[in-house]
């Protein structure tokens, strides 16, 4: 402690490092509020070094940031939750809210398209007129959202009008893969699987007027259909 104490004097170091117990503890008062990134960097006498981060909020009032959770949430890019287009899905969210004070918390969604070979932002998509994109939970409506890769960041700050509460603020990100629902192809109306006919009896395959895409996108008309023939009973 006594070298740190040359290089940064204005830390009160409590003891030495203990190899025995991990333990290394120092005093430090901070002087501005915010929230603030303690970075540790160590190095023995190898020169060997390594370095630690944590975040600490800083405030005259005794609260903590928003503590929020989503239910069976998906954070990495390339491990999405997929969701067929025809699907009405809704994110389900918890908030907690550690604080003596009484605060005002404002809630907050937002939507980027994702490039899913980098995990990169492509675009914002604006959602401020859907009825819930400043509630806890979100729905996103079937045949909404294009196919492709999707962030919904969910935020979370505390307000209070006599005071600064803008380090009381979180977030968390989900990640959601909007994936085709398919076609329905069908040769008969009111799908209908199989049928009689007499010898010499005309009918009418048209899968055309029959099919339909289940996300609306996919004109019929623009597919080609081939038919193939078997003999499955005699009788």
């Amino acid at each position: 402690s006594n070298e740190c104490s040359k290089l940064f004097p204005t830390v009160k170091y409590l003891n030495d490092y203990s190899i025995s117990s991990n333990i290394w503890s120092f005093d430090y008062q901070f002087r501005q509020t915010g929230y603030i990134e303690l970075k540790i960097n160590i190095q023995n006498l190898l020169k060997q070094s390594f370095e630690q981060k944590t975040y600490l909020t800083v405030s005259n009032l005794v609260c903590e940031r928003p503590i929020l959770l989503i239910d069976n949430r998906k954070f990495n890019f390339y491990d999405p939750v997929e969701i067929r287009r025809k699907e009405t899905f809704t994110i389900l969210t918890t908030t907690q809210l550690q604080c003596l004070s009484s605060v005002l918390n404002i809630k907050r969604w937002r939507l980027y398209e994702i490039d899913p070979k980098t995990g990169n932002n492509i675009r914002e998509i604006d959602i401020r007129n859907l009825p819930n994109s400043n509630k806890s939970d979100i729905e996103i409506k079937s045949n909404t959202l294009p196919y492709g890769l999707f962030k919904f960041v969910y935020t979370v700050q505390m307000f209070h009008l006599n005071q600064d509460l803008s380090m009381f603020r979180s977030e968390l990100d989900h990640f959601v893969k909007i994936i085709p629902s398919g076609l329905v192809v069908q040769s008969l109306n009111f799908g209908l699987k199989e049928f009689r006919v007499g010898i010499n009896q005309a009918f009418e395959l048209d899968p055309n007027a029959n099919s339909f895409d289940l996300d609306k996108l996919v004109s019929i008309r623009s597919l080609n259909f081939k038919f193939y023939c078997k003999v499955i009973d005699n009788g």
